[in-house]
C-alpha cells in the first residue's frame, strides 16, 4: 500500500512558496528589474478560458477583457463577455498575434 508523508505544511512553512517568501519580507521580486517592452504599468495579465472565467468569478479587478478576433464561443466565452457586460468592462478584440505579444507568448 502507498503512504504518503503525512499532511501538506502551510504556505508559509514550504521553501519556495511565494507566501514563504512574503512572510520572510521579500516581494521575491528582483529590485531594478525593468517592464516588459509595451507593457508600462499594465499590471497582471490573467490569459486562457478557464483562467479568465474563474478570476471574474472571484472578483479579481479587471480593467479591460481582450478576445481573439473570430473567436469560437464556447459556454466559458460567453459567460466571461456576460460578465464583461454586467461590470461595463471594455471588450477588445485582438488578432491572434496582439494577444502573444500582450500575453508574453501565453496560452489563451
Amino acid at each position: 500500500a502507498l503512504r504518503g508523508k503525512g499532511p501538506t505544511p502551510p504556505a508559509e512553512q514550504r521553501p519556495g512558496h511565494p507566501k514563504s517568501r512574503r512572510a520572510d519580507g521579500s516581494s521575491g521580486k528582483p529590485s531594478g528589474r525593468s517592464t516588459p517592452k509595451g507593457r508600462s504599468g499594465a499590471g497582471e495579465t490573467v490569459a486562457g478560458r478557464n483562467a479568465v472565467v474563474e478570476a471574474l468569478r472571484a472578483g479579481v479587478p479587471v480593467h479591460a477583457l481582450y478576445v481573439a478576433e473570430n473567436i469560437d464561443a464556447d459556454d466559458r466565452v460567453r459567460e466571461v463577455l456576460k460578465i464583461g457586460a454586467e461590470r461595463g468592462l471594455a471588450v477588445l478584440e485582438a488578432p491572434r498575434p496582439e494577444l502573444d505579444r500582450l500575453t508574453d507568448g501565453a496560452t489563451h
